[in-house]
């Protein structure tokens, strides 16, 4: 069974402008585009990564496509299901699967999307940095010279991110080579 949506595991109190940024439609579509045109994998890989994906099943669906596409084999439903289950992540995403196979559509707008699921990612990033910022600003005890460092180098990383380069997370290093 899929992970419930970030807006099922909200507090009863938070509002859906809580959330961090992020645009789910547009991620079901571009794993729709590419399941109907196993083009659209490359064409959207050039924009974004695994990790761009705000769903933990879009972004495991997305990593499969990446490896079979990479494999040079034909994406369809099934070759994209073997992979799946190859890695040991069927299980975690059959819902989500099902939905995006039983409801392809065009390829066409697949850059468009891409780059909507980059910026939301960018976004969160900008996020947790700045959440970062701010508990070292409390926090009495921490090296401020160290602080900075770390969270210039991090706003530097994102300046990256928005040239079409990508932050290597563990989350990624773990769909990527998973």
């Amino acid at each position: 069974s899929a992970a419930p949506s970030p807006a099922e595991s909200m507090p009863p109190d938070a509002s859906i402008a809580d959330l961090p940024p992020q645009d789910i439609e547009a991620e079901r579509a571009i794993l729709r585009a590419c399941i109907s045109d196993s083009e659209a994998v490359r064409r959207a890989g050039a924009i974004l990564t695994s990790a761009s994906f705000y769903r933990l099943a879009h972004a495991t669906i997305f990593a499969g496509m990446q490896r079979v596409a990479k494999s040079g084999e034909s994406l369809d439903a099934i070759t994209l299901r073997n992979e799946l289950t190859r890695v040991g992540r069927l299980n975690e995403v059959t819902d989500t699967l099902a939905e995006i196979v039983g409801s392809q559509m065009s390829a066409a707008n697949v850059e468009a999307h891409a780059r909507i699921v980059r910026s939301a990612f960018v976004r969160r990033q900008i996020l947790g940095v700045s959440q970062r910022l701010r508990e070292s600003a409390f926090d009495q005890a921490e090296d401020l010279d160290a602080t900075i460092r770390r969270d210039v180098d991090a706003l530097l990383a994102l300046l990256g991110v928005g040239r079409g380069f990508a932050l290597v997370t563990a989350q990624e290093l773990m769909f990527e080579w998973g």
